[in-house]
């Protein structure tokens, strides 16, 4: 009985979905994935605190930037509905190739005479939605990477980044541009944002 009255002191009634508690997981998950960072660095002396610090405090006011105010909220949900309305090309794509195959919903049915005729309600799930929509996503934003950098666009954002982080946090311009692009793309896609770069970044 007193373990369960703490664990009602500890936890509030409405669960883990209060804001403080919301808060205090994303404060845990900060420090964790520091820590796995530090512990997995092949150099722990030459870890720049301060400009990880620093990080930290610009992640805190562009935070603060698109969530508390119009301006900030706009510019991201435009800048997040561009990315979505470009990978629905893809989806388009893919299901003019691969029909419904990229939506994992087959439809079941028997085929007659006159044709095929499908069952109500009853769909097969193939389970292959790396194939039929990761992967063609994947060659769809690495085509139209190689294509803006063959017309110059790449290299302007590029160079725009660079710009800007070097009189921040003193980090290039391809690995910022990485980094901020798993905003919108998520990590398999965002290393083809700085496909030529890469052969020649350090490990780091």
């Amino acid at each position: 009985m007193p373990d369960a009255v703490a664990a009602q002191i500890a936890i509030p009634a409405d669960g883990l979905d209060t804001p403080l508690a919301a808060r205090l997981r994303s404060l845990v998950g900060l420090l964790a994935l520091g820590g796995i960072a530090w512990a997995l660095s092949t150099d722990r002396r030459r870890i720049p605190w301060r400009l990880a610090a620093w990080g930290i405090a610009l992640q805190v006011v562009f935070a603060l930037f698109i969530l508390k105010t119009p301006l900030g909220e706009r510019l991201f949900d435009g800048a997040g509905q561009l990315v979505v309305g470009l990978l629905g090309f893809t989806l388009d794509g893919a299901s003019f190739v691969f029909g419904n195959l990229v939506y994992d919903t087959v439809p079941v049915g028997i085929v007659g005479q006159g044709g095929f005729s499908a069952m109500p309600d009853q769909v097969a799930r193939t389970g292959a939605a790396f194939a039929f929509f990761v992967l063609p996503t994947i060659i769809f934003f690495s085509a139209l990477m190689t294509v803006l950098y063959h017309l110059g666009v790449m290299q302007v954002a590029v160079r725009s980044v660079a710009w800007v982080m070097q009189r921040t946090l003193r980090t290039s311009g391809a690995e910022t541009l990485s980094a901020a692009g798993n905003i919108f793309v998520g990590q398999t896609e965002a290393p083809l944002l700085i496909k030529p770069f890469v052969q020649r970044m350090t490990r780091s």
